[in-house]
């Protein structure tokens, strides 16, 4: 399996992502379908935010 390399994550970017794709409860109403969609956009915004993470972490390791 290849490596990918990973992208910087702007908080921009998440805080852009985190507007337009919340975590939020759909409605009861919500058909199936768009729920799952919804859960996979959110399950990309989270791994997102945990790259930043590991970025701004690994960041101020190397300042030390």
């Amino acid at each position: 399996m290849i490596k990918a390399k990973k992208p910087a994550i702007s908080a921009d970017l998440l805080e852009y992502l985190d507007h337009y794709f919340p975590n939020a409860c759909p409605d009861i109403s919500t058909p199936d379908r768009h729920v799952w969609a919804a859960v996979g956009q959110r399950n990309v915004v989270d791994h997102l935010k945990s790259l930043h993470q590991s970025q701004l972490k690994e960041a101020l390791a190397a300042k030390n």
